[in-house]
């Protein structure tokens, strides 16, 4: 697989993502073939200067937080009720 030069986004919606993703072998894949990374993530500020190399090569850019209003909460949990049945 040849991904020198292609762009691969990755979606961080909470700390389970980055388990799944950023300490599974997916960093070792992407540095080894050579993609651009962009990783859109909600997790706290600075974090790609804990995780060290690789990812500081990537470009992350945190996702600003959006409070849910109570018509979406209502629809999302009818959305759920109506599933169970």
């Amino acid at each position: 697989m040849n991904l020198k030069g292609k762009k691969i986004g990755i979606l961080l919606p909470d700390g389970v993502g980055m388990r799944n993703f950023i300490f599974g072998a997916l960093p070792e894949i992407l540095l080894k073939e050579g993609a651009e990374v962009m990783v859109l993530h909600f997790l706290p500020e600075g974090i790609e200067k804990e995780l060290g190399e690789p990812y500081q090569s990537w470009t992350w850019k945190r996702l600003d937080d959006h409070p849910e209003g109570i018509k979406n909460l209502l629809l999302r949990q009818a959305k759920v009720f109506g599933q169970l049945y």
